[in-house]
């Protein structure tokens, strides 16, 4: 699957869980709704900017988009529909506050990806402290 694809099947997840169909997302982006579906479908490349109105029409941040994980959407449905089916598919209450949780985990993994980064540069500016040290006795 290409990347224009795989971006496109992303949004259209984050779509459908919204409730939105290609239409509403058409009229909010102002293109036809074949330029849209052809997005959707990885036909055409998305620019950062139209991503970014993508994103903003979609309630939530590029980002989520770009690391969003249909699987585990999936999951939650087999779920829902194995062991709850007594209990009614996602409000759109709960859909927002799972995306806020997709959100949130998106960026605490970016904040714990710089601190690791962050520590591995102190840990090689301090080896190359002792080494100096060391080569001067």
């Amino acid at each position: 699957m290409k990347l224009n694809e795989k971006l496109g099947e992303k949004i259209r997840c984050i779509r459908e869980i919204q409730g939105l169909t290609q239409q509403n997302m058409a009229d909010a982006l102002g293109i036809t709704n074949t330029a849209y579906a052809k997005k959707e479908r990885g036909e055409t490349n998305i620019k950062p900017e139209r991503l970014q109105e993508i994103a903003k029409v979609l309630g939530v941040k590029v980002e989520t988009i770009e690391q969003f994980d249909k699987t585990v959407v999936l999951n939650i449905d087999y779920y829902q529909q194995t062991h709850e089916a007594h209990k009614p598919a996602m409000s759109k209450e709960e859909r927002e506050a799972y995306l806020l949780t997709i959100d949130t985990l998106t960026k605490d993994n970016a904040y714990y990806k710089d601190l690791v980064t962050t520590f591995k540069d102190l840990i090689t500016t301090q080896q190359e402290q002792i080494r100096h040290l060391l080569a001067k006795k």
